[in-house]
């Protein structure tokens, strides 16, 4: 039976202003002992990466390696590629699930902070680094990346992550949009009607009646006050949404 391993990194969030819940990040790094006393070696996901990229599929993302689990596919990495850092992967949250974005959100937010990938040894060889006994791991089938709470190896890094901007309840900014107008409407009758009792003051020491005029405007006050009203509650009537 072939023996499935994982292996997992810390992580450094860094954000980005133009959010799309894409993520670029190190998920494994090469010249480092893991906690596994592993080593793995630069160009260990070569040949795997190759065949990943033959086959045209994306390298699962998952949530602690609950493969058996389908709501557990958070994302899907569509790039990955060798670096002399260690092995760099792109990918994308599909955030119109609700785990995928819990999932996205706990990253994001640093309260999980740690990357583990899922695979299979194809080549690896005993040594020494640094007085200590290792495995260097020259091989491997990549099955696998994964957001987990507990790693292994803390020289991983998150390089860039991305969500997609918050899109305004509709019902609220129709409220906000009927509140506004109200209050709008209502402090400009508020400054008309003080304008015209300074007028109707001052008219009234004069010849002449302004009764009217005064009264006019006054009339046209309620139906503007009407009309604001009306708009308020046509824009606040489900029944209109």
């Amino acid at each position: 039976m072939t023996d499935i391993e994982t292996r997992s990194r810390g992580i450094a969030v860094k954000s980005r202003n133009d959010e799309d819940g894409t993520f670029e990040a190190v998920v494994s790094a090469f010249g480092n002992i893991d906690s596994y006393g592993d080593v793995m070696v630069k160009g260990a996901f070569e040949r795997t990466l190759a065949e990943w990229r033959e086959n045209g599929g994306e390298i699962p993302f998952l949530w602690s390696h609950a493969s058996n689990d389908p709501m557990s596919y958070v994302a899907g990495i569509h790039e990955a590629k060798e670096t002399d850092e260690g092995l760099l992967v792109r990918g994308q949250f599909d955030l119109d699930t609700d785990q995928s974005r819990q999932a996205y959100k706990l990253l994001k937010s640093g309260r999980v902070r740690e990357f583990s990938f899922g695979f299979i040894v194809r080549d690896a060889e005993d040594g020494e680094k640094n007085g200590e006994h290792v495995r260097y791991v020259k091989d491997v089938d990549l099955l696998e990346a994964s957001m987990t709470i507990l790693g292994a190896n803390p020289a991983t890094r998150l390089v860039a992550i991305k969500s997609t901007p918050t899109i305004p309840d509709p019902a609220l900014t129709v409220d906000a949009i009927a509140s506004a107008v109200e209050d709008a409407v209502g402090r400009a009758l508020a400054k008309h009607a003080s304008t015209e009792t300074h007028e109707d003051t001052a008219a009234a020491s004069r010849a002449g009646s302004e009764d009217e005029g005064a009264s006019g405007v006054k009339s046209d006050d309620s139906q503007y006050a009407a009309a604001a009203i009306g708009l308020s509650e046509y824009l606040t009537d489900d029944s209109t949404n």
